[in-house]
């Protein structure tokens, strides 16, 4: 893969507090062929704040339709967006 190819783009995730939530997200990042390049999570009353920064050289919105699609994520929000249009599942 050449890096020139390569798109890094911001990904925000509101999700429930599940012991196994932080796994299946990071599986389906690598499953769908993006690298992480940097984590960044907090917690907020029953659910946590995920910042993801993802590089690959597919489509990111392949990557936001799968991830909404996961148990217990409730927002998806795409932070490169000059608008940061909400995509929800």
């Amino acid at each position: 893969m050449s890096q020139m190819n390569k798109t890094q783009t911001t990904i925000q995730c509101n999700v429930e507090n599940t012991p196994a939530i932080l796994e299946r997200l990071l599986r389906t990042i690598r499953v769908r062929g993006f690298a992480l390049e940097n984590l960044a999570m907090k917690t907020n009353d029953q659910n946590l704040d995920i910042e993801l920064n993802v590089c690959g050289e597919r489509n990111i919105t392949m990557l936001v339709n799968q991830l909404n699609k996961l148990v217990d994520v409730n927002h998806i929000y795409l932070a490169d967006d000059a608008a940061n249009e909400r995509m929800s599942a």
